[in-house]
């Protein structure tokens, strides 16, 4: 196996996993769990789940007008579809959709 580039260096252990220690040996669900909550009630979000973390991503990035294959790559999907579903349209992006459906139905006038 590679060797990732750490502060471990030669001693980096590459076990294949998403959330490790900077050494590559799996991290302690609850040491996790309690630094996920911590960044949570740092960026004042209501109790979240991981996984709700990936929809947040990937909501906050449909709502930046990134593209949908930047998207896929980003949240690790294989398709756009799947990736497209993550999309939780909100108010304002409704909002500013019928906006300019109304600004283009005005220049047809």
């Amino acid at each position: 196996m590679l060797k990732k580039h750490s502060p471990a260096g030669d001693l980096h252990e590459d076990n294949d996993l998403v959330f490790c220690r900077e050494d590559g040996r799996p991290i302690n669900p609850d040491t996790f769990s309690s630094g996920l909550c911590a960044l949570r009630k740092r960026l004042e979000l209501p109790y979240m789940r991981l996984r709700d973390f990936r929809h947040l991503s990937a909501d906050t990035l449909y709502e930046t007008e990134t593209d949908p294959k930047t998207i896929l790559k980003q949240v690790g999907h294989t398709t756009v579809e799947t990736s497209l579903r993550y999309n939780h349209q909100t108010f304002r992006r409704q909002k500013k959709a019928v906006e300019r459906a109304d600004s283009k139905l005005r220049e047809l006038r």
